[in-house]
């Protein structure tokens, strides 16, 4: 007689099926158990939110919250729990049919299904076929709210076996992923010789979220989550949050308004920064070097040749600097002599215009021996003469006109060259845009 391939494949899978079924704990009720009936214990995870309360599972089990109290060696009945806080509750275990079962009763609420009741609420210390067989009278596809159903615990009692082994409890636990049987033997206080025994495993990967027996000679203190210490007046995470947030804003905004602060003071007060601009930026196209140049339309507002209280004395202690030598030379020969057409000329130091003008590079040179500058923040153009200074003067006193550029001050070097400084046009001088206009009418 010849077997086929299929025969031979299903035979494989039932032998190994039936090795399957053979694995795992044992809660059938053997003919040589010492006790048909004994009290025992589950152990039950405290999960939030409803079950953080020792009330609320007290409850669920039909048990005293002093028995819970008791067994857990917990301060009083009033203790919150952590969450996957491991509990112990007291169950009295006996025969039903030929498996041991502790049977409670539970009231269907909204949403729940014997699938639902035994891996979440009961955290499958039970299993859904078993409830259906436990109540036959019940649908178990139209559970009605505030129907009490039975809900069959897994347990086991003490074998004869187990009692000469001084084995005093068959605690049932559920395997949790990341569990090892070494760590589980020592959160129970038990050997780890007994638990592979008693559930026919060496490894219990396959046993995750199933229950298992653990044997204990007496009940330990459960180790448990760390309880952190509760802070006083701790703000919730929104609140520290927008707290954060305003403390930010407000610094940012404390440091913006100070640098600022600090920038227009410097400004304010030194002349270093206002002069050291980029050449290209100085840079004008044509400037005239003669007087003419002064002629300009560029001119805001009155700009008449200011000769009495407009121009202003310079003090030559500014920025509280002590007066060079030379200086002093300046303001006792060229003053007096400059007095006679300015009632009141300002005095420029020679560095100061050297270091605006960069030693009069040819980049700041607008026409002739004009030269743009930045001096104390006001744009200027230095006129360098040599021995004519006194007849520019002169053209310039008897001269007044809308459209002409202020003369701000004078200075000299100890080569006997003299420096007229005179406000900026920006629009160029009078002559080109007059050349430029008698330019476009002959063109036209």
């Amino acid at each position: 007689m010849e077997i086929s391939p299929t025969f031979f494949l299903l035979v494989l899978i039932l032998v190994e099926a039936r090795v399957l079924l053979a694995a795992g704990p044992d809660f059938s009720c053997p003919a040589n158990s010492s006790l048909s009936r004994c009290e025992t214990y589950i152990a039950y995870l405290a999960k939030a939110p409803e079950y953080l309360d020792l009330g609320n599972i007290s409850d669920l089990f039909g048990v005293s919250r002093l028995s819970i109290v008791q067994a857990n060696n917990l301060a009083s009945e009033n203790e919150k729990l952590l969450p996957d806080q491991l509990v112990l509750v007291p169950i009295t275990c006996g025969c039903s049919g030929d498996s041991y079962f502790a049977n409670v009763s539970y009231e269907i609420k909204s949403g729940d299904s014997y699938y639902l009741v035994s891996a979440s609420t009961f955290e499958n210390l039970t299993n859904w076929h078993v409830m259906e067989e436990m109540n036959p009278q019940l649908n178990p596809n139209l559970l009605q709210i505030e129907t009490r159903v039975t809900v069959p615990l897994y347990c086991k009692c003490p074998t004869n076996y187990h009692v000469e082994q001084g084995i005093k409890y068959l605690i049932t636990y559920v395997w949790e992923s990341g569990d090892e049987v070494w760590t589980v033997a020592s959160k129970f206080g038990a050997e780890l010789s007994d638990i592979m025994e008693e559930n026919n495993q060496q490894t219990f990967d396959s046993l995750v979220g199933n229950p298992i027996l653990v044997p204990v000679s007496k009940l330990s203190a459960l180790s448990q989550p760390i309880r952190s210490k509760p802070k006083r007046n701790e703000p919730n995470d929104k609140i520290k949050r927008i707290i954060l947030i305003v403390c930010a804003v407000g610094g940012s905004s404390f440091i913006l308004s100070l640098v600022g602060l600090l920038v227009y003071v410097y400004r304010s007060g030194g002349r270093k920064d206002t002069r050291t601009l980029e050449p290209d930026k100085l840079h004008t196209t044509s400037m005239d070097h003669s007087i003419p140049y002064m002629m300009s339309l560029g001119c805001k507002g009155s700009c008449s040749m200011e000769t009495t209280d407009s121009i202003r004395f310079r003090d030559f202690r500014r920025d509280e600097k002590v007066i060079p030598e030379h200086s002093k030379i300046v303001q006792d020969k060229l003053l007096p002599s400059v007095s006679d057409y300015l009632s009141k000329p300002i005095v420029y130091e020679t560095q100061e215009i050297m270091e605006a003008t960069f030693n009069f590079d040819q980049t700041f040179r607008v026409g002739g021996s004009v030269y743009r500058a930045m001096i104390d923040g006001k744009i200027l153009a230095v006129k360098k003469i040599k021995d004519r200074i006194m007849d520019e003067l002169k053209i310039l006193q008897r001269l007044n006109h809308a459209n002409l550029v202020k003369l701000m001050g004078v200075s000299s070097d100890p080569e006997g060259d003299r420096f007229l400084l005179y406000e900026y046009a920006e629009n160029g001088s009078l002559d080109k845009w007059l050349y430029r206009k008698n330019s476009s009418a002959l063109t036209a």
